[in-house]
């Protein structure tokens, strides 16, 4: 009987053993919920969403860099300008032609004596036709004619004068350098007292509060995607047990690779945009982090996910770390 006994945990302990290493051999196992719809968890990487070389608009030399790798900036603001006193100038000069009105008064001024010589000439008439000469009138006439012409330029003078400013406006503000969204400063280029060209970069920003999980399913799953499915990423991080690998982190599927990875076996690649989230003023996600994303098929709100820690092939190392959008 005991004999028995042993030989039936040995069995059940086989059994257990065969099951765990099929699991693990069938990373995207598909496991469905008995309360809701199947869910898919793939292996993979968080990387940048979104990272931008940032400069100036113009060429000259860097006056100052306000912020350093690490320090964190607001979307919109002055990270670093060239000098501009020139472009000052220049606004200061075109700022007084554009609020110049002495040529438009001269020229009303001239029209109303070019009416008024006009009025006097046609009262002469009035009194007697060989008071005034044609002559005479012709004169007034064509004085009044110049007068309202003179008011016309006067006037398209000015206009041009507020285009000017307008212009030296913005070449002053071409020599700063803005933030274009909340943002973790990744690289510095450039420090005060070096040259630039128009649009050579200062500094690379990556974006906070969004990044992307990359990863690969295979193509048996990947044709079951429609690409704008649920997910949530957990990171995984390997010899430690931290507090964040408890913490999903919420996303959508933003795009299916075009082309197969046939490493091993037919994979395609996925690519999930994620809400970042922000602890004691730093966000909680970095690029660079192993990570495994479960991909709701149905209502993520119905599914409660069986848990399978996916074996997947490392995310090709040609995958760019950055991305860099021209301004």
């Amino acid at each position: 009987m005991l004999v028995s006994r042993k030989a039936g945990a040995l069995i059940v302990g086989l059994v257990s053993t065969i099951s765990a290493a099929a699991l693990a051999q069938n990373p995207t196992a598909k496991p469905k919920s008995a309360k809701g719809p199947e869910t898919l968890v793939v292996a993979g990487l968080i990387q940048w969403l979104e990272t931008s070389d940032v400069s100036a608009l113009t060429e000259g030399v860097v006056d100052k860099i306000e912020f350093h790798v690490g320090d964190r900036v607001e979307e919109k603001a002055l990270v670093g300008k060239l000098h501009d006193e020139r472009a000052q100038l220049a606004v200061a000069k075109a700022q007084i032609a554009a609020a110049n009105k002495g040529a438009i008064d001269k020229a009303y001024a001239q029209k109303e004596l070019a009416l008024s010589e006009m009025a006097r000439l046609e009262n002469l008439t009035k009194r007697g036709p060989n008071l005034v000469s044609k002559s005479e009138i012709d004169k007034a006439n064509a004085e009044a004619l110049m007068g309202e012409a003179m008011v016309q330029e006067a006037t398209e003078n000015q206009k041009l004068a507020q285009a000017d400013l307008k212009i030296a406006q913005q070449n002053l503000k071409e020599h700063e350098i803005l933030a274009p969204f909340d943002a973790y400063v990744t690289d510095r280029l450039k420090n005060p007292g070096e040259s630039v060209r128009s649009n050579e970069p200062v500094l690379r920003l990556g974006r906070i509060d969004k990044l992307k999980f990359i990863g690969y399913v295979r193509i048996e799953n990947a044709v079951r995607l429609k690409g704008n499915e649920i997910v949530d990423v957990t990171p995984v991080i390997e010899g430690a047990d931290l507090p964040i690998e408890k913490i999903k982190f919420r996303g959508k599927i933003r795009g299916l690779g075009t082309e197969i990875s046939a490493v091993g076996r037919s994979e395609v690649q996925v690519i999930a945009e994620i809400d970042n989230k922000e602890d004691g003023g730093r966000m909680q996600l970095m690029p660079g982090m192993s990570a495994e994303m479960t991909i709701y098929l149905g209502d993520p709100a119905a599914t409660t996910a069986v848990r399978v820690r996916p074996v997947s092939r490392p995310i090709d190392e040609g995958t760019p770390h950055h991305q860099t959008y021209a301004r």
